[in-house]
């Protein structure tokens, strides 16, 4: 920063002159919202992120707890957000995750503050990108050091045009063998291929084809090296599910079990590699992991988590050591309504004239009341005669999902549980009431 100050002395002499330039030369104190984008340049291919960050500050001090809005523009071709709102942290900043589209071009992400209507913007640009599928011919060889397979990769454009001249580098997890030739360039059909030659070590190895020219990409396909030599007795996979049926509702779980026997002996240290279909339908969920090794029992321990569409998943396990496999299935059923039950009061007197009114709630698996459904009532006493009488065995909702029966004490105190069950889909719930002792 530059500038003059003038002083003017009529008289001879000297003097002193002082200037105040507090504050002058320092940097202006921020105010605005700041936004920037991690990475700024992704593929346009539909699944690539970036990280979008809004920076909200007022004098320089981070603003907490202030609202953001985000929008893209133009929004045609534009991608997704994670949300489309965040609130900033103590350090003033919100987050929020951008999807690309399949649209080349760069687009204008703004995030607005609520407080005070500032707001701020940065870009994303979504660049070309290549898809690169890779097959290994045979995908199962033994690990002898010697035998080979041949690993393809074929390169195309997001719109499936081959890419032909593009180089592509080939490369295999740890523990895994080697190649003819670690790189290639492909042909007229977008092809190349190269042969992998076998380690010693059996497991499963994952080959990775990336095209380094631009727009890069890259593929994955995954080799079993079995023992060498092969075992005498065929190795066996059983798989299994806790339970083979469960609620399309989102949340619940199955244990699956994949065991690996060799003449019914257990088989430890056997890596096993566990799948869901692919592409994958709607009603399949998700499985907490894709691989284990076998315990001392022979066994691999994950848990499939339902998804929220109706129907069956085949649920399949491979083992490395022998190449064997074998899979169950996962019914993934209606969900139950939901039965909510109360009691007014809960605790009363064990006099035999003391009432409580028992309300059901009954909603579906989307929250909204189910009328007409007619609900059964049970009682179970702690100890024997502590549960009184129901003004009815049975009773309908109304339109607000509601069933109500009046509860009349016995003369005996304790806990009498009170189950609802209603007749649309078989959903339950209870509720506890207290008789206390008549003093």
């Amino acid at each position: 920063t530059s500038g003059a100050a003038s002083f003017y002395n009529g008289s001879s002499g000297s003097a002193d002159l002082m200037v105040d330039v507090s504050g002058y030369f320092e940097p202006p104190i921020s105010t605005g919202v700041t936004v920037t984008a991690s990475p700024a340049s992704i593929a346009a291919n539909g699944t690539s992120t970036s990280t979008i960050t809004a920076t909200v500050l007022q004098n320089g001090a981070p603003v907490s707890g202030d609202q953001v809005m985000f929008a893209v523009s133009p929004t045609t071709g534009a991608g997704s957000f994670s949300s489309s709102t965040a609130v900033t942290n103590t350090s003033g900043v919100a987050t929020v995750t951008y999807t690309s589209s399949t649209t080349l071009g760069t687009f204008t992400i703004t995030a607005t503050e609520a407080n005070s209507g500032m707001s701020g913007s940065t870009t994303v640009t979504q660049s070309a990108t290549s898809i690169v599928t890779v097959t290994a011919s045979p995908s199962s060889i033994p690990a002898n050091g010697t035998s080979t397979s041949t690993i393809t990769a074929t390169v195309t454009t997001t719109s499936g045009a081959p890419v032909s001249g593009a180089t592509v580098d080939f490369t295999v997890s740890a523990g895994g063998g080697t190649f003819s030739t670690a790189s290639g360039t492909t042909n007229g059909s977008g092809q190349v291929s190269v042969v992998y030659i076998s380690s010693t070590t059996s497991g499963f190895y994952t080959i990775t084809a990336s095209d380094t020219t631009s727009p890069t990409g890259s593929g994955t396909v995954t080799i079993d090296q079995t023992v060498y030599p092969a075992p005498a007795t065929l190795y066996t996979v059983t798989v299994t599910a806790s339970s083979s049926s469960i609620p399309a509702n989102g949340t619940s779980t199955s244990t699956i079990t994949a065991t690996v026997t060799t003449s019914g002996a257990p088989v430890s240290g056997d890596q096993v590699a566990l799948s869901l279909p692919s592409p994958l339908p709607a009603s399949c969920g998700t499985l907490s992991s894709s691989s284990g090794v076998t315990n001392s029992s022979g066994e691999v321990v994950v848990t499939y988590t339902a998804s929220s569409t109706t129907g069956n998943c085949k649920v399949s396990a491979a083992e490395a050591a022998d190449g064997q496999s074998g899979f169950t299935t996962v019914t993934q059923t209606t969900p139950s309504n939901t039965v909510s039950v109360s009691a007014s009061p809960a605790v009363l007197s064990a006099n035999g004239s003391t009432s409580s009114a028992i309300t059901v709630v009954v909603t579906s698996p989307s929250g909204l009341a189910v009328s007409g459904d007619t609900v059964s009532f049970t009682e179970s006493p702690s100890p024997a005669g502590a549960c009184g009488t129901l003004s009815s065995g049975s009773a309908t909702t109304n339109s607000s999902g509601e069933a109500v029966v009046t509860y009349l004490s016995s003369t005996t105190s304790g806990f009498c549980t009170i189950k609802a069950t209603e007749s649309a889909s078989g959903g339950s719930g209870t509720v506890t009431i207290d008789q206390t002792a008549v003093s």
